[in-house]
């Protein structure tokens, strides 16, 4: 009897232990990224390579502005060190996805150098509440250019 009272015990302890459930809290949302088409006066993808004087990700750089000071971004272990990629959006379109700068302020910086000769400034409105990381504005080149609410994808036209 008593080694029966003994499994029953175990048993019920099991049955309790087995059902308490641990709660996680979610994961946080981080989404501060933007892609960009670029185009020249004739519509032309500045990014494909079939471009004349297209944008070469050879040739691009990125830089965050802290604290008044121009840092490159470069991470060896992503695969995207640089923080750029070229691909074909869903309309084949090739894009420039570009990681902003978003851990530090509010309205943080990022200097988008295309070429030796061209640098732009992206600058992202980050909310941060609730634990998440979300990019709630763009402007480039000081003119605003996204919202939330719509897909976070521009054009900008160069001459």
């Amino acid at each position: 009897m008593k080694k029966s009272i003994i499994v029953l015990v175990i048993s019920v302890l099991l049955l309790i232990i087995g059902s308490c459930k641990k709660v996680n809290k979610p994961e946080p949302i981080v989404a501060v990224g933007i892609n960009v088409a670029y185009k020249d006066n004739l519509g032309n993808n500045l990014l494909d390579s079939a471009t004349p004087n297209h944008y070469s990700i050879a040739n691009m750089h990125v830089f965050y502005l802290e604290n008044g000071v121009k840092e490159e971004y470069y991470n060896g272990k992503m695969d995207n060190p640089k923080g750029l990629k070229i691909f074909q959006d869903s309309t084949g379109e090739y894009v420039l996805g570009i990681g902003l700068n978003s851990f530090r302020a509010e309205n943080d910086t990022t200097l988008l150098q295309l070429s030796n000769t061209d640098i732009d400034t992206i600058v992202g409105t980050i909310d941060k509440s609730n634990g998440d990381i979300i990019l709630k504005k763009v402007w480039y080149n000081g003119i605003l250019k996204w919202e939330y609410g719509t897909y976070p994808s521009i054009t900008i036209v160069k001459k």
